[in-house]
């Protein structure tokens, strides 16, 4: 079973090969989806269970930035984390536009895989511990929940 479902959205092919081969072969238990562009990834995150958004700034048609801003927009997708990378859009005042869109990340191409990687794994684990907590709680809210009827019950 995968536990972390990764889209990554780049007009460039090249580009989604090299973070197929790099997650695939430094990532265990992730089940990658690519799009081609930001129409693309919105039709996908309607769809899909997605956990983490890599996001390319510069893409014909809906950007990166408009793609997530649509995302952040949407209850169902806003709490996606959404890693920008990208070649083209280094400057501070890009890389301060990606933050107050709600990206969690910014990062510039070229980056050195080994940190990418690095990166990408702290986002997993942050999402894993999240998934787990949330699944402790919803058990914690039923055991409580079947606590209640049992007192009414005695109660009565």
């Amino acid at each position: 079973m995968k536990d972390i479902t990764i889209l990554a959205v780049d007009d460039i092919e090249a580009n989604r090969v090299s973070l197929q081969y790099l997650i695939q072969e430094y990532l265990e238990n992730v089940h990658l989806i690519l799009a081609s562009s930001g129409e693309e990834a919105l039709k996908i995150t309607y769809k899909e269970e997605i956990d983490i958004i890599i996001l390319d700034v510069q893409m014909p048609g809906l950007d990166g930035f408009d793609t997530a801003k649509y995302l952040k927009s949407n209850p169902r997708t806003q709490n996606i984390p959404i890693i920008f990378l990208t070649a083209a859009f280094k400057k501070e005042e890009f890389q301060q536009k990606g933050f107050q869109i709600g990206a969690v990340d910014y990062l510039t191409k070229s980056i050195e895989n080994h940190q990418f990687i690095n990166k990408l794994n702290l986002y997993i684990e942050v999402i894993i511990k999240n998934k787990q907590l949330k699944a402790v709680n919803d058990n914690l809210y039923k055991a409580l929940q079947k606590e209640i009827e049992l007192k009414e019950q005695i109660q009565k």
